[in-house]
């Protein structure tokens, strides 16, 4: 296939997409980097021993760029290096508890501190000059495998992604990372 005949390809393609209405379509937006330090978001793993499961702490702030309800859109956390995945969860639209002023959502599993998953989620929408959204995610997991300095967390809810690729800095029992 030549240069021609593909650019007319993705031409027709196009045109097809503007047929078919393709804006009623949503896009995943770009992950966004997590926006700076709230009140001590920070991220820390602590390495339980093998008789229980590790335990993961991240505080962060982000800034979405479309209306963003985790009641409705499900939440996902994730954790990783460069051998792959630590942990990763999704709560699924509806499991969040949302409160009444629609700002405040909240969701809890007792049992995951003996079993594993996600224990605690807590996201509060934020006004004022500082806004956006503060994320608190407590989970249990086996984190053997966080072995290396540069990890990956990230965010999801909807079609927002958040982000935050850095290097941790080792402890006696675990790793520690403020997410400037």
């Amino acid at each position: 296939m030549d240069f021609r005949t593909l650019k007319l390809s993705f031409a027709c393609i196009a045109l097809l997409g503007l047929a078919f209405d393709a804006s009623l379509v949503s896009a995943q937006e770009l992950p966004k980097p997590f926006a700076g330090n709230c009140c001590g978001c920070n991220g820390n793993i602590k390495l339980r021993g093998a008789a229980k499961p590790d335990l993961i702490r991240v505080g962060a702030r982000v800034f979405p760029s479309t209306a963003m309800n985790p009641f409705d859109d499900g939440f996902t956390f994730l954790l990783s290096n460069a051998d792959g995945s630590l942990f990763s969860e999704t709560l699924a639209p509806g499991v969040m508890k949302e409160m009444p002023n629609g700002r405040r959502w909240s969701y809890r599993n007792p049992a995951a501190p003996a079993v594993g998953g996600i224990h605690t989620v807590k996201i509060q929408q934020m006004s004022g000059p500082a806004a956006g959204f503060i994320f608190y995610v407590r989970a249990y997991a086996d984190l053997a495998a966080a072995t290396k300095t540069e990890m990956t967390t990230r965010l999801i809810v909807g079609d927002d992604s958040f982000f935050d690729s850095s290097d941790w800095n080792q402890r006696k029992n675990g790793w520690r990372h403020i997410f400037w």
